[in-house]
């Protein structure tokens, strides 16, 4: 894959350092690059990733209506060669799946289906007289094929090389009108999108159920919402999202318009949401894609789709597909035509990838930050799950050595490397997983983390104090539970520990007397909660961050403060970020300097100053922060972090010498003094991860 640009945004909210206001977030992370191919004049009409991250992209010349197949690696587009004239008068239109090896595809007139140079043809019906428009396949052996008959649209059922007619039912009312450009199909569910033709021209929606196929209520008139001209799973249905005029998001009991704010100046043609709470839309215009994240939109600039483009022309995209299957990865394909003032213009065909784990800041060892260690220097294969650096340099790193393997706790490691930087493996006891580890200010270290126990969900909370020479595990014998875990823990001033967590759905904070471990109360809490984050601040008291999912659904964030007699919980104004009804963010970390608190999350921050919370929107999943003495926080994002700077802040990436290799990279913890910061690659082979070595921060 070709190297991105590199770029800096800054976020110039407030000339104050350490304030920001809602919807003042870095906004989108990652970095788009256009791909080139040589096929031009060609037209690309569709896109998909299989489950190898192998990217392919179909269409036909133009003119001729050969048909073509692309096959990319790494952003690098070959043509798969096909048997002579075989697709020498069909374009294909669609592809089916991607599976174990095994490429479905439409074309005008047949059904391909292509594994390594093998292609079977499967003639599609007569019926079909104007050509195949869509397919989905949910198995191997087939799924559903749609097409255009004298009299209407034509739906099959595709089952191993038969096809079967499938039925309108008698609620669809002049079907001869009804032309269907999308369907999908889930096993025995599915559904089919298209235009009813007119003056207005308006929806269609239909659900397949044991009738055949029927119309779904629309939320508002057909001619109002427009052709539909894309129809999408949502992270895999059963809801789904519709494209026309207006945006439809719902399933066949209950769809609602969305609100979306690009109307005036961009059509939307393509959806894709990979994720519950994340998608992007894209389609004509100049503004080519937008983002949503959270329910809130955000547009992708326009010099971002085109960063080397001329002074004085003006690009306008027309994209006719796009899939991401997964919220870090995606694909569009499309056109472009870059104009000038007069009018003239030029236009190609471009495949477009969403990336967000490529750097677009790379580092040096200039402005503070030091270079990774040499390759002797490597360091362990793990993913690292906490990581805390005492004052004489030592590092103690804890991490998965395979966070892949079948096994849902891999293989959990916990290595120490001296200031020389040589690396050892520390022991663990049997079965242990670390999440948190600690340095306290008298020299002691903590470590909390989950034994997995021999039944599914049986699990309990490990603690480990560190006696100079091994891990010892504390006792707590306060409480019997099978369902318990700890995540994370502090110390105050005198080096006393603090632990927190769950106990099976309810939070769970522990402190260390003289006379042992002992659970700390906490009010006001309800549904399922737990416990992700502890810190301690500079008049001793006990900060704790979480989750809670209320009884009317959704997640919404937890915070309380106290002491080690009893934590009460604070209440949180201002955080509108709401998924339909229901709340969606949370708090995962949370760091205390002086009277100062920064807690993080997903969708959302907390800047605390003297117990009064300011609560920040943002578009981003947020996975820690660090707070030095007298210093700005550091927050980190999935896949890179944010720096306070005169003007806001500031989105950093991590260095990283293989940015294209295709290996997906993510920070994951920061050091309690704040001086270093660590993650991982993952490669995409059957190799360990590995370490994005911790880097010097200089305070």
């Amino acid at each position: 894959m070709p190297t991105p640009p590199t770029a800096t945004w800054i976020v110039a909210c407030s000339a104050l350092v350490l304030l920001l206001t809602p919807g003042c977030s870095p906004g989108e992370d990652g970095a788009w690059t256009v791909l080139d191919h040589d096929l031009s004049p060609a037209e690309l009409r569709t896109v998909r990733v299989d489950d190898d991250g192998g990217v392919w992209a179909a269409g036909y010349h133009s003119g001729s209506l050969a048909g073509f197949l692309l096959h990319g690696v790494d952003g690098v587009f070959d043509e798969v060669p096909t048997p002579d004239g075989l697709l020498r008068d069909f374009a294909l239109v669609d592809i089916c799946r991607l599976s174990d090896g095994v490429v479905w595809l439409a074309g005008t007139a047949h059904i391909f289906r292509v594994e390594g140079q093998q292609w079977e043809v499967f003639g599609v019906p007569a019926e079909i007289v104007d050509g195949v428009t869509a397919c989905s396949f949910s198995s191997d052996a087939g799924g559903l094929v749609v097409g255009q008959g004298w009299d209407g649209p034509r739906i099959f059922t595709f089952d191993d090389g038969e096809f079967l007619a499938e039925a309108l039912a008698d609620t669809v009312e002049n079907p001869d009108e009804i032309s269907l450009v999308r369907i999908l199909s889930r096993g025995e569910f599915g559904y089919a999108a298209g235009v009813r033709r007119g003056d207005p021209q308006g929806a269609v929606l239909l659900l397949r159920g044991t009738d055949g196929w029927s119309p779904v209520a629309l939320p508002v008139g057909p001619t109002a919402i427009g052709p539909i001209r894309d129809l999408q799973w949502q992270a895999g249905g059963p809801e789904i999202w519709a494209v026309g005029d207006l945006i439809l998001h719902g399933d066949g009991g209950s769809l609602e318009v969305a609100e979306f704010p690009y109307r005036d100046d961009f059509t939307p043609r393509v959806v894709a949401f990979p994720g519950d709470r994340e998608g992007w839309i894209a389609g004509f215009g100049e503004l080519a894609v937008v983002h949503d994240r959270f329910g809130e939109w955000g547009e992708v600039p326009a010099e971002r789709l085109a960063p080397a483009l001329d002074e004085g022309l003006t690009r306008t995209w027309l994209v006719d597909d796009g899939d991401f299957p997964r919220k870090t990865d995606g694909w569009l394909v499309g056109e472009f035509a870059d104009c000038a003032d007069d009018g003239a213009c030029e236009g190609g065909q471009a495949i477009l990838h969403y990336d967000r784990t490529a750097s677009t800041v790379p580092l040096s060892a200039d402005g503070g930050w030091s270079q990774p260690a040499s390759e002797g220097d490597a360091g362990p294969g793990i993913a690292p799950t906490a990581l805390a650096v005492g004052t004489d340099g030592v590092q103690w790193l804890a991490g998965d050595a395979d966070p892949d393997a079948d096994d849902p706790w891999g293989q959990p490691q916990l290595w120490r490397r001296s200031p020389g930087g040589t690396w050892t493996m520390s022991s663990l006891p049997t079965g242990v997983g670390l999440h948190d580890l600690h340095m306290a200010n008298d020299g002691g270290i903590w470590a909390v983390g989950t034994r997995a126990g021999a039944a599914e969900g049986d699990t309990t909370g490990v603690l480990l104090g560190w006696d100079g020479g091994a891990w010892v595990e504390e006792e707590v014998t306060e409480f019997v539970a099978s369902d318990w875990a700890l995540v994370a823990v502090a110390t105050d001033g005198e080096g006393r520990p603090f632990a927190v967590g769950r106990r099976n759905a309810f939070p769970l904070a522990l402190v260390r007397e003289t006379e042992g471990w002992r659970m700390v109360d906490l009010d006001d809490f309800e549904g399922s909660t737990a416990l992700q984050g502890v810190a301690v601040d500079g008049d001793g008291r006990i900060w704790v961050v979480g989750s809670t999912i209320p009884g009317s659904g959704g997640t919404e964030g937890y915070v309380a403060v106290g002491d080690a007699d009893g934590l009460v919980r604070l209440a949180v104004d201002g955080l509108g970020r709401q998924c339909g009804s229901s709340p969606c963010w949370s708090l995962v970390g949370v760091a205390a300097s002086g009277d100062r608190v920064v807690a993080v999350g997903e969708a959302a921050m907390l800047i605390i100053d003297d117990g009064e919370p300011d609560p920040i929107d943002t578009n981003m999943t947020l996975l820690d922060v660090a707070l030095p003495d007298g210093g700005a926080p550091w927050v980190l994002a999935e896949n890179g972090w944010w720096e306070p700077s005169a003007d806001g802040w500031t989105v950093r990436r991590h260095w990283d010498p293989q940015a294209g290799e295709g290996i997906g990279r993510r920070l994951t913890c920061v050091s309690d003094d704040f001086s270093r910061i660590a993650g991982f690659r993952q490669r995409t082979d059957d190799g360990p991860p590995q370490l994005l070595h911790a880097v010097l921060v200089e305070p």
